[in-house]
């Protein structure tokens, strides 16, 4: 009898070691599965990047990136010298995108809002070095992203509350991007907001000429022209007014006053401009939190 009992019980888990082996090699083939929907081809340069310590060292990375890249050093990078560069780096796998492939990832980011890509020109001519930086940050997003939605998922079969902080942090990545998409379309000099006749708004795009530019629209200007890039690292400027603040106080997130602060936020004026844009202002609550 005793026999019949160890040997009933060494079956027995023989049986459940054999089914967690199958069920772990049917989770990895998912997981392979999955890396292959959601790899790019720029992925193994987005993983290098993505290791950087501060916004300095990464756009210390990307511009170095771009010398290497820009093989006849005109401050232009074309295509085919991207291209062809990437393949030239010491990355395993060896990153292999031809122009074909830049195009379509320069659309996406079209598709995503961006004003600073003109896709048509660029395949033309080439990219300058803002353009080329916005574009690998725009991609580094993305790719960062695409890791927690796998990690995510990879996760919900033993979660162990992991996933939830990681779901957290996926949508604090997608709110700053948007709220960096905002703070760019109200710090952008080549843009600004008009009302028509009939309280449309639309969107008015000013060629910089010689033209001499309205008293308060230059006054807007002055106060902005030192932002190179949106997201970067701005030094400390002028503090809010107390009347703009006062304006803001039905935010309730700190860190958004101090964002559009640093963005160029600063006086009443500046607020009601950004009032008049609902979408965008909406938008900012809502990933706030903050019902109007």
């Amino acid at each position: 009898i005793i026999v019949n009992v160890v040997l009933a019980v060494l079956l027995d888990e023989f049986l459940k070691a054999a089914s967690d082996e199958k069920a772990a090699m049917h989770r990895e083939r998912n997981s392979n599965s999955e890396l292959k929907l959601l790899y790019t081809a720029l992925d193994p340069l987005l993983a290098h990047l993505s290791q950087f310590h501060s916004t300095d060292d990464l756009l210390r990375r990307l511009s170095d990136l771009f010398q290497v890249l820009d093989h006849d050093f005109d401050g232009i990078l074309t295509l085919d010298e991207f291209s062809g560069g990437l393949k030239k780096l010491a990355f395993r796998p060896i990153v292999q995108i031809d122009p074909r492939g830049l195009v379509e990832m320069l659309r996406v980011m079209q598709s995503h809002g961006s004003t600073l890509l003109d896709v048509e020109r660029i395949i033309a001519v080439g990219m300058e070095k803002s353009q080329f930086m916005e574009f690998m940050r725009f991609h580094l997003r993305r790719y960062v992203q695409r890791v927690v939605s796998r990690t995510i998922a990879l996760e919900t079969h033993e979660d162990n509350g992991t996933s939830s902080i990681l779901f957290i942090l996926k949508y604090v990545v997608t709110a700053l991007d948007e709220l960096s998409n905002l703070v760019y379309t109200l710090t952008d000099p080549a843009m600004t907001r008009k009302t028509s006749a009939d309280g449309h708004r639309e969107l008015q795009v000013h060629v910089r000429t010689a033209t001499p530019i309205p008293e308060a629209a230059q006054e807007a200007t002055s106060s902005r022209e030192e932002i190179a890039m949106p997201g970067t690292e701005l030094p400390d400027r002028v503090a809010m007014s107390d009347q703009a603040r006062a304006m803001l106080e039905e935010v309730g997130c700190e860190f958004v006053v101090e964002k559009l602060e640093r963005g160029g936020v600063r006086e009443a004026r500046d607020v009601e401009a950004l009032r008049q844009d609902e979408e965008h202002f909406d938008d900012v609550m809502d990933k706030c939190g903050v019902t109007r």
